[in-house]
């Protein structure tokens, strides 16, 4: 069942999140300002996390509890035991290279650190290695409730907790220096995971039936898990050297790495309310049809997903584009000025790398939040070669057009402009190879279009007639005249989506006058 509740609830974890994240961001901006030693630590530990993180561990399990399910509720425990067993192996394995060989690995990622950063980095990266064993167990528990339960509470949370920990940990330590912020790294993520236990004890049933025998067994659906898991790895080693792609041209630019980091977490914040959401609830709806051999259902399911991610992000990708220039100076200007007197140690010139970074960045929303949806489709078919060679072409795009703009340019600008090229090329793949599994794809097209027009009529016009009023440039009235811009631009698209009667503005309000 596709759970229009599920979404919502991953939605609302994911945009608290975000906010938080932005907030953990500005924190750091504030008593740190320019810290790529930091930012390039965390992306090296952010890589080996997500191997066995989350995305991995959902893509891989789901689909095939759901199966085990089906087939023999029995066999249930063992594969659940067996699988996380294998995942914890593996967690440990990456925390200890991580530990052991963070030099190596900081030298191999940032060349181009000076040497007081590359110190910094390296030690970073040691203190947070921890954090890579501490998310897999926690999503692999989240993982286990969302297969159980349809339960999407602790996965949604548990990062807003993290942030929430995050953010408390810098405020208090700030004052012992730069390995504060490892530190708070490391205080998240334990905390993600001890939302993870009592939810997961709760469902938990435990009997006398259990057999040893049956847990050593090296049965199919164990070897279909490995080999599902492994190759969702490989996915994964695959996007995350394209993430640091990012960063191994950036450390030859100083603030480029900083800016970056500061200019994607703004792109992340819709891909995960609404893309994140989507995607998850439509994996574990699409996992149910296919275990069932129901191709119609999943035809359907596809389409219903696609059709509200798209009245979801299109909109909201839209907006950003018009109001790029308006969203970083609100998120790394005025919020830290109206709430701590200025902005920090983030000055006038890291404000201006980030929003030329961003405003390349930011147009990539809608491809990367297509891409994470239909690569769910293709998981939910076990069809792993499929999101493989996704990853390598966007990975070879990727690292192409870097290459050939640093070594003919030299500027840090072709990072996001290859970043959104890699984006277009691969979700174009995806989008050919997925056709034939998604219904009514004419309507879905059209509605595509009816939606972007309307997101350009609710937000265009306003900028213009915004631009040709003068007002003092002060923290709080600027803050408020960004603001009004963006809510009177998402407003007007509201409006016009009821009176055109958008099919999924009309279900929205249906819902509403039920309650």
């Amino acid at each position: 069942m596709f759970s229009i509740r599920g979404i919502f609830v991953n939605a609302s974890g994911t945009f608290l999140s975000r906010i938080l994240g932005l907030f953990k961001n500005i924190t750091v901006n504030f008593f740190f300002g320019i810290v790529d030693a930091y930012w390039g630590a965390f992306q090296i530990v952010n890589t080996f996390r997500v191997f066995v993180g989350e995305g991995a561990i959902n893509n891989a399990f789901i689909p095939l509890y759901k199966k085990v399910k089906e087939e023999n509720k029995n066999l249930l425990k063992y594969f659940v035991i067996k699988s996380f067993l294998f995942v914890s192996l593996l967690s440990i394995v990456f925390s200890l290279l991580l530990f052991i060989f963070s030099k190596e690995i900081t030298s191999l990622v940032m060349p181009g650190l000076s040497k007081e950063d590359f110190i910094l980095a390296s030690e970073s990266t040691k203190i947070m290695s921890i954090v890579v064993l501490l998310i897999s167990t926690q999503s692999f528990l989240a993982a286990i409730i969302i297969s159980r339960e349809n339960n999407f509470f602790t996965f949604a949370y548990a990062p807003v907790i993290a942030n929430i920990i995050t953010i408390i940990y810098i405020l208090l330590f700030h004052k012992n220096g730069f390995y504060t912020l490892p530190w708070s790294v490391v205080a998240g993520s334990l905390g993600m995971l001890l939302l993870q236990i009592p939810f997961t004890i709760r469902g938990t049933k435990i009997k006398n039936d259990f057999e040893i025998k049956k847990l050593i067994q090296f049965d199919e659906n164990t070897k279909k898990f490995i080999l599902s898991f492994l190759s969702v790895i490989l996915i994964s080693v695959i996007t995350q050297i394209n993430s640091l792609v990012s960063r191994f041209f950036g450390s030859f630019f100083y603030g480029v790495i900083t800016a970056t980091t500061n200019a994607f977490i703004l792109i992340q914040a819709p891909i995960g309310m609404f893309s994140v959401a989507t995607s998850v609830v439509g994996l574990n709806a699409l996992s149910e049809a296919y275990s069932k051999d129901n191709k119609e259902e999943f035809k359907s399911i596809a389409e219903k997903a696609i059709r509200i991610l798209n009245f979801l992000i299109v909109p909201i990708s839209i907006i950003m584009i018009v109001f790029s220039e308006d969203i970083i100076k609100l998120i790394f200007r005025d919020i830290p000025g109206i709430i701590l007197g200025s902005e920090g140690k983030y000055g006038p010139k890291a404000l201006k790398l980030t929003l030329e970074m961003f405003s390349i960045y930011v147009l990539s929303t809608y491809f990367l939040s297509i891409n994470s949806l239909l690569t769910r489709l293709s998981y939910a078919r076990n069809q792993i070669s499929v999101p493989v060679i996704n990853s390598i072409i966007n990975l070879i795009t990727n690292l192409g057009v870097n290459i050939l703009i640093f070594l003919t340019l030299k500027n840090y600008l072709g990072i996001p402009l290859a970043f959104l090229i890699a984006s277009i090329v691969s979700t174009s793949y995806l989008a050919i190879v997925e056709w034939q599994n998604i219904s009514n794809k004419s309507k879905i097209f059209l509605n595509l279009i009816t939606l972007a027009l309307i997101s350009l009529f609710s937000s265009v016009p306003i900028n213009i007639l915004a631009s040709l009023i003068k007002y003092p440039d002060t923290y709080l009235i600027s803050a408020l005249v960004s603001t009004a811009k963006i809510t009177l631009a998402l407003t007007t698209f509201l409006v016009i989506s009821a009176i055109t009667k958008i099919p999924e503005m009309n279900s929205l309000l249906n819902r509403i006058k039920k309650r």
